[in-house]
């Protein structure tokens, strides 16, 4: 007697890579297409996709929204009025009636929480990255946390040959190099702010050392994958997958970012388009000696 596999389900809460965001930008009139992965994602998704093209327009209103949402970090889920109605947890209550309405799983009034507080977090962390900066985005698909925190200790984006880069203000660039003038050593000082993110105990521990890390992440012009961002802490809420979540932000240290792997938001969110090389950039590869991919 012949035997059938039944194909195995992904995790609803894991962010994966779909033909979205490996595909050009999709044929105007197509329906939109959405990144697998947790609500958390896509809630934030498409948050970030209306308020980043808009700030980048120096539009007044997502300009005061931005600022609404910096004045909301460091406080929990909707106990921040100024940032009721712009705080991305209005799509994402659409996305859990949607989700309900088509008979998935009841998810709990602590998996709803979850999820509030992980797209409050990763809105209030991206509203400090994309501050003042208008020429590039920093919400950016497949820009994980990991690899970009190694691209920072790595020295940011590798500058162009025989380019001379300047510091920025404040000295980031300086703490990000390695002591030892080796171009394949990482920084000790962000590897150990790294690691701290790593031992954070409690969700207020987490969002303050995250907030130092994007504060450096801003003044390289690294940016962060956001949506997957918050897929994440989601998880790390739920004490029995926070190791998994822990592993996947150590696996990513692993290996810097490079900018062929990066992908941005369609205007109109219809799919993903490749990352152009950020200004004074030589396209993103690794620095010598760097970990590959």
């Amino acid at each position: 007697m012949t035997t059938t596999t039944e194909p195995q389900p992904q995790p609803a809460d894991t962010a994966t890579d779909t033909a979205a965001e490996q595909a050009a930008p999709a044929n105007a009139g197509k329906p939109k297409r959405e990144r697998k992965g947790g609500l958390s994602l896509r809630a934030v998704d498409a948050a970030i996709a209306r308020l980043q093209r808009q700030y980048l327009k120096d539009e007044a209103a997502a300009v005061a929204a931005l600022a609404q949402l910096r004045r909301g970090a460091g406080r929990p889920a909707l106990q921040a009025p100024t940032a009721w109605g712009i705080s991305g947890l209005e799509y994402l209550a659409e996305i859990q009636d949607d989700a309900e309405a088509a008979g998935e799983p009841y998810r709990g009034p602590r998996q709803v929480a979850y999820e509030q507080e992980a797209v409050h977090l990763a809105l209030t962390l991206y509203a400090l990255h994309q501050q003042s900066v208008r020429d590039e985005e920093m919400d950016v698909w497949n820009a994980r946390f990991g690899s970009a925190v190694r691209t920072l200790a790595g020295g940011g984006w590798p500058k162009p040959s025989g380019a001379q880069g300047e510091e920025p203000a404040g000295g980031t660039a300086v703490e990000a190099k390695s002591s030892s003038g080796d171009a394949g050593a990482i920084s000790e000082t962000i590897r150990k702010r790294f690691v701290r993110v790593g031992t954070a105990s409690s969700l207020d521990s987490l969002a303050v050392r995250l907030r130092e890390l994007v504060l450096l992440l801003r003044a390289e012009r690294l940016p962060l994958d956001y949506g997957r961002l918050a897929d994440q802490l989601a998880r790390w809420q739920n004490p029995a997958l926070r190791p998994d979540v822990r592993r996947d932000w150590g696996r990513d240290f692993l290996r810097p970012l490079r900018r062929a792997d990066l992908r941005r938001q369609e205007p109109d969110g219809d799919g993903a388009a490749p990352v152009p090389a950020p200004r004074g950039g030589d396209g993103g590869e690794p620095p010598a000696g760097a970990a590959q991919s």
